[in-house]
């Protein structure tokens, strides 16, 4: 099983450009607890003036990851349980 993540993130900076980033993240379980997985990273420009849109900066990676970088250091809070009364918040 595979499943792919992408995010993309524009900003307009102080130079008039408008720079956009594009990160994806495509990986595959491995068995294990762990995944095999190919990120990107593609930076793009546009000027004014320009007709299209540039790449500045590309960056690939890929290796095994385990599922339990993703996962959240802290514990969430207990929830608690309902006893069938009515509280306020």
């Amino acid at each position: 099983m595979s499943f792919t993540s992408t995010q993309t993130r524009v900003e307009f900076r102080p130079d008039g450009c408008q720079y956009r980033t594009v990160l994806r993240e495509t990986c595959r379980l491995l068995g294990d607890g762990r995944r095999d997985c190919e990120r990107t990273r593609r930076v793009f420009r546009r000027c004014p003036g320009d007709r299209d849109e540039v790449e500045i900066e590309a960056t690939d990676s890929t290796g095994p990851a385990d599922l339990e970088e993703h996962r959240p250091t802290h514990p969430p809070p207990p929830s608690r349980r309902y006893d069938g009364r009515a509280t306020t918040v």
